[in-house]
């Protein structure tokens, strides 16, 4: 019996004391400043089921907002193996409804909302991300259950007007990859920060054999020229400071994905301070990385200064504004 009364007792109090631990205590704050914490930098199904890269998103923090993007698979993981406390969270954002970008929004939210037991942050995402349940009810804050009752205190449909998180402003940009789909441009005091999400932007390009139509597997090796392109995204983005552009191929699947092709032409001409390249596919990495020189081609034809992240990046966004 004392073996039995000890074990009981010990179990009761370790369970009080984790709950407690997460229902009472208040979140570790995130470290101070402005930055982007990128948690995963890969994308698409051959990366998403091997892993090459992580595919949980980025974490933007600025004066008045800390917000988790895109939360793939992966991303509750990489989170707490970094140190960061999900529990400090303002929002948590879901761009469209594919795995890599929603497949770990439910564990967020229930670390954001403190073991859903607290009312707390904002979800946004599509209409269509909640209707078809890829965030579930519960995780909306509408089923609350025993000892569960938290959930979101807001929820924001992304492609409406623009929304005030905090002292922050954040406004949303359609994109062009399938279903409902929205990159946005946070603005916060004088530092404005952008996320194209996955989108299209070439429409057609100038080859030696003329006019093409961009389709799925043409690489576009006799690529001479942009001839059509999507004119909103390149003027939504322009004069932002930093830019943080989802680029699976250099010229590839134009038709549903920006190419660093398709990049480097958004950003030539577009006051863009800076741009940052994220969500490659394996191929980008395996056999050859060419990240860098994906980066170096952006740069050079377009004038601004581009880079590629890799997986645990802090970006310090400091001096930007």
């Amino acid at each position: 019996m004392d073996r039995h009364r000890d074990l009981a007792t010990y179990t009761w109090d370790t369970v009080k004391h984790d709950i407690l631990r997460w229902k009472e205590s208040e979140p570790l704050p995130p470290p101070g400043g402005r930055w982007i914490l990128f948690l995963g930098t890969g994308g698409n199904p051959v990366n998403l089921i091997s892993q090459q890269s992580q595919t949980g998103g980025f974490l933007l923090k600025t004066d008045s907002l800390f917000m988790h993007v895109d939360p793939g698979p992966g991303a509750l993981v990489h989170a707490c193996r970094l140190g960061i406390d999900l529990g400090a969270l303002d929002a948590v954002y879901v761009s469209h409804a594919h795995t890599d970008h929603s497949g770990d929004a439910g564990p967020v939210i229930e670390a954001m909302c403190r073991l859903m037991s607290k009312r707390k942050g904002a979800v946004i995402a599509p209409s269509s991300v909640f209707e078809e349940g890829i965030i579930s009810r519960y995780h909306q804050g509408k089923i609350p259950s025993w000892g569960y009752s938290g959930g979101p205190e807001r929820i924001i449909v992304s492609g409406g007007k623009a929304e005030m998180l905090g002292n922050a402003e954040i406004r949303f940009i359609r994109a062009y990859h399938g279903d409902d789909n929205f990159g946005f441009v946070v603005q916060d005091g004088e530092l404005s920060i952008g996320y194209t999400s996955d989108t299209s932007y070439l429409l057609a390009y100038i080859s030696s054999r003329g006019a093409v139509e961009v389709t799925p597997w043409d690489s576009m090796e006799d690529f001479r020229g942009v001839l059509r392109f999507r004119e909103e995204l390149k003027q939504a983005f322009s004069g932002i400071d930093v830019l943080v552009a989802n680029v699976s191929y250099f010229g590839m699947f134009a038709n549903r994905c920006l190419t660093a092709i398709g990049l480097a032409h958004m950003l030539k001409g577009s006051g863009i301070g800076r741009c940052i390249i994220t969500h490659l596919d394996a191929c980008c990495l395996r056999p050859r990385d060419i990240r860098a020189e994906m980066a170096a081609y952006v740069e050079d034809v377009s004038g601004v200064p581009t880079s590629f992240a890799e997986d645990n990046l802090l970006l310090d966004l400091g001096a930007m504004n």
